[in-house]
């Protein structure tokens, strides 16, 4: 009898990946739909500031 072994799972998006904001966007104006953008590291390589993009215009990044 052989036994069969399931492959473990294969990761998942992270939840910051999947992560969606409704804030208010400086270039529209109005709040929108924004997803993470870029951050500002710390010299420890702590996140200090996280970006926001709107999904709608990409112009403006938001701190959120």
């Amino acid at each position: 009898m052989t036994d069969f072994v399931s492959p473990p799972p294969l990761p998942g998006p992270t939840p910051l990946a999947v992560a969606r904001r409704r804030l208010e966007c400086l270039a529209c104006e109005r709040m929108t739909a924004h997803v993470p953008g870029p951050a500002t590291l710390g010299k420890d390589g702590e996140v200090l500031v996280r970006w926001w993009a709107c999904a709608e215009c990409r112009e403006a990044h938001t701190p959120g």
